[in-house]
């Protein structure tokens, strides 16, 4: 938890430590180590609080848990401003819990519970308020799409973490942002461009060059996001290949049946293996 906490001194002095937030009492703003004089009930006692902090409470020692029998009592503390009354040296304090802001990459994909795995999972762009814990580390969970897998964390501000564990400890000491990202199985594309070549013959061996021009030509324009390009190639004198088709690129699938040896494909076996 984030902590200001004010030291009064009816008739004599008044003091404030911390380091994020003032205090303005009457027309008078504090910051740490000031001093100034108050007794009585003393009204319009306002929280100055710091960006992406919200204040939970502000009591004086007389409060609870403290219950000192003389000091300084806020009646309402959760009210901003306040009324303190002051019937003797004492100190008050404002509490705060840091906004926490989620982050998913997909942003539509997946969501992280924060506290525990229990919790409710935050998606893209959603945000908490949290109580810094003593210890400064709280914990986080990515929840998983189906078919994706957690690839990192990263965080930003007061939090720090790092890895790529579903469940990972993250420091807490002030607001920020934390990032789940997943990767998920490849685009499933809408058509298919099959190119079957038969080059293993009188016209493969007399015309050299025929299966690297057909190879640059499509790799000039290459697979895209909705089309995929495949060709097997079946050169005179050599074994028959099977390449997906990049742009200013290609990669050997040697998955394909056959990989390794030349494939007739004369044989009407080899193109309806090819095609399905």
């Amino acid at each position: 938890m984030t902590y200001e906490t004010i030291s009064l001194r009816p008739q004599k002095t008044f003091s404030k430590t911390g380091v994020h937030s003032t205090f303005t009492i009457g027309s008078s703003t504090y910051t740490n180590g000031q001093t100034g004089s108050y007794s009585g009930t003393v009204s319009n006692v306002y929280v100055n609080v710091p960006a992406n902090y919200q204040m939970i409470w502000v009591y004086g020692n007389k409060n609870p848990p403290t219950s000192e029998p003389t000091g300084v009592y806020v009646p309402n503390i959760s009210a901003n401003p306040a009324t303190m009354e002051i019937d003797g040296n004492g100190w008050i304090k404002a509490e705060y819990s840091a906004k926490v802001t989620f982050y998913t990459s997909p942003s539509d994909k997946g969501s992280i519970s924060w506290g525990s795995c229990l919790n409710t999972g935050r998606t893209n762009g959603q945000y908490v308020y949290d109580s810094i814990p003593s210890g400064g580390t709280t914990t986080a969970c990515a929840n998983i799409p189906t078919d994706y897998t957690l690839t990192g964390w990263s965080c930003t501000g007061g939090l720090s973490c790092s890895g790529s564990n579903p469940t990972t400890t993250v420091g807490f000491t002030g607001p920020g942002s934390i990032t789940a990202s997943f990767s998920g199985p490849p685009t499933t594309r809408q058509w298919t461009y099959m190119v079957y070549t038969a080059y293993d013959n009188d016209l493969g061996r007399d015309t050299k060059g025929l299966a690297s021009s057909l190879l640059n030509r499509l790799q000039s324009v290459g697979s895209t996001s909705q089309v995929d390009v495949v060709v097997l190639v079946d050169e005179y004198g050599h074994n028959t290949h099977y390449y997906h088709i990049e742009s200013g690129g290609h990669t050997e699938r040697t998955d394909y049946p056959g990989y390794g040896t030349n494939v007739d494909t004369t044989n009407y076996a080899s193109l309806k293996q090819f095609i399905t």
